[in-house]
């Protein structure tokens, strides 16, 4: 499993290099991350880390050409993945987003809008 997770890690850094220069190439980086993580092999589960970092890139690079709803929906899916597997680590994120006195209260929720989100 620690081989098919440095590919996928390999993959995102091509893919995070890619940003500004080739969306067709970032997208078929980032898909290919994105199955290689969903993979269950024989020397463990699936790698949410890695979907979700795939998803974030694919997200990036629908907001930078327009595609809205597809931008949502993959970032929505990154989120619940990374929410399911650390919960704290996504709160801790968005309090420290920015310093407030008192501090920001931040509750995590997904669905297809505000509120809706659970």
């Amino acid at each position: 499993m620690e081989e098919l997770r440095s590919r996928v890690d390999e993959l995102i850094g091509q893919g995070r290099a890619l940003r500004r220069v080739d969306y067709d190439r970032m997208r078929a980086v980032a898909d290919e991350a994105f199955e290689l993580a969903c993979q269950d092999g024989p020397d463990g589960p699936v790698y949410p880390h890695g979907m979700a970092a795939a998803l974030g890139l694919l997200a990036h690079r629908n907001v930078i050409i327009g595609e809205w709803s597809a931008t949502i929906s993959e970032a929505a899916q990154a989120l619940a993945l990374i929410e399911s597997e650390e919960p704290d680590l996504v709160r801790a994120e968005m309090i420290a987003a920015c310093e407030l006195d008192p501090p920001l209260v931040v509750d995590v929720g997904i669905g297809p809008n505000w509120m809706e989100a659970k």
